[in-house]
């Protein structure tokens, strides 16, 4: 597993969502700053032998969620 919770973590504080209601809805443009600055910082930790596709991981994993938890 590439994304562990304190990277979880970190993202949530870049994006100031660490201090917000748990309640309150997100929208599709902040979440999905919060999933590119996840993969952004996974693909720096990451060799270059090893570098995922950021925008195609924030794009499948974007679709996924909104597809999951769209009512």
């Amino acid at each position: 597993h590439l994304v562990d919770i304190w990277n979880v973590i970190e993202a949530l504080r870049e994006n100031a969502l660490n201090n917000l209601d748990p309640n309150i809805e997100l929208s599709v443009a902040r979440l999905e700053a919060v999933l590119s600055t996840i993969f952004y910082q996974l693909n720096k930790r990451m060799p270059t032998t090893h570098q995922i596709q950021v925008e195609q991981s924030i794009s499948l994993l974007l679709n996924f969620l909104l597809a999951a938890f769209d009512p």
